[in-house]
């Protein structure tokens, strides 16, 4: 109210404590000399201090309400000293003091407001990685688990390698003794040809001399009818001197005339010899030269023979090493099979820890929320 004004400005004058000090010197000032006063400086002095005690009780009450007006009036959220706004008659001290008090908790609410919000951000980011891990587990969970069936399908595809590579090892060990029965053979048929080729070599070579001879044969025969011309050359001459010698020369023309006969009879026998001698030495040459072939084709077939035996050495060197990684093979498959058997055991040890962890995790996800629901 306007008529209490002036103990307002009394007390932002003077301060509250020397206002109130003053109001109770006053008091007892009065106590003391009202018997010395009269009626009317008794109610005068009284209404004075009447005055007084009803404007000290207004200011009071209306700090007070303005006091409670800010304290209900600040939000605890978003509270800030320097929004704060208050006429008070305190002293400047203790003005100082409360905006202090006020400016401290404003500065632990501003903290608490980031604390709150750091809490809020981590909840957040706690219920995505909660989320993803979920996701992951679920994933890693899937992926075990096909792992754990691929596994389980390989353990089962290598034991029936084992069987099939044990199969290999006893095709490879039939392939080698067919191999070595294949290298005898050959070793065997190898001497045949062998034998074959010095019989063609020496009947070549007896073909040869027989050519040789026919071929002495017919010079023999050429001198014969050269000797057969010149006889019946003879014989002729001899049956032209008869002739002239008339009756002298009669006996002498039939020996002559024999001798040509004898000549010309050589000389067909000759030519019949020669012809025979060519046919020989025709046939001869064509056996000659089959021989030749045959001898040819016999040491192809030897050396044939020979690289087939090599091959089926060498077939029976890779049969044999063949035999030998198929025992290896077969010893690393059936450890496979053991590995993976261990394997199989552990990966299922993996999938109950991943549908461990993956129940770890939706907690962990409804903890967060639930986090995340306070701090809002």
């Amino acid at each position: 109210m306007v008529i209490f004004l002036p103990v307002e400005y009394l007390i932002r004058l003077l301060g509250l404590k020397l206002t109130l000090i003053c109001f109770i010197t006053l008091m007892l000032t009065l106590i003391n000399t009202v018997p010395f006063f009269g009626s009317t400086e008794a109610a005068l002095f009284s209404a004075v201090i009447l005055y007084f005690f009803f404007g000290l009780t207004l200011t009071f009450s209306r700090q007070e309400h303005q006091f409670n007006s800010i304290i209900n009036n600040i939000d605890p959220v978003s509270f800030d000293y320097r929004s704060l706004k208050f006429d008070t008659l305190l002293s400047k001290n203790t003005s100082i003091a409360l905006l202090q008090s006020f400016r401290e908790l404003s500065r632990i609410n501003q903290q608490q407001k980031n604390k709150l919000k750091e809490v809020t951000y981590s909840a957040s980011q706690v219920i995505e990685t909660t989320i993803s891990l979920s996701n992951n587990v679920e994933k890693q969970f899937n992926a075990t688990s096909s792992t754990a069936a691929a596994i389980l399908e390989m353990s089962q595809s290598i034991s029936e390698v084992s069987s099939k590579i044990s199969a290999v090892h006893s095709s490879a060990k039939h392939a080698d003794e067919i191999v070595q029965s294949g290298q005898n053979h050959i070793t065997l048929l190898t001497g045949a040809i062998l034998e074959v080729s010095k019989e063609v070599s020496q009947t070549q070579q007896g073909m040869q001399d027989l050519d040789d001879l026919a071929q002495e044969v017919t010079l023999i025969t050429e001198s014969i009818r050269k000797i057969s011309s010149q006889i019946n050359l003879l014989g002729l001459n001899a049956s032209i001197e008869a002739a002239r010698a008339g009756s002298f020369g009669r006996g002498f023309a039939v020996v002559a005339e024999e001798v040509r006969n004898l000549a010309i009879s050589t000389n067909s026998s000759s030519d019949h010899i020669a012809n025979i001698i060519n046919q020989v030495l025709s046939q001869s040459s064509n056996t000659v030269e089959s021989m030749k072939l045959v001898f040819d084709k016999t040491n192809a077939c030897g050396e044939k023979a020979k690289n087939v035996n090599k091959m089926l050495e060498k077939i029976a060197s890779a049969t044999d090493s063949v035999q030998q990684e198929t025992e290896v093979v077969s010893v690393n498959a059936e450890q496979q099979v053991l590995a993976t058997e261990e394997i199989s055991r552990h990966v299922e040890q993996i999938v109950q820890s991943s549908e461990a962890n993956a129940d770890i995790a939706k907690q962990t996800e409804l903890v967060a929320e639930h986090l995340r629901k306070l701090t809002h």
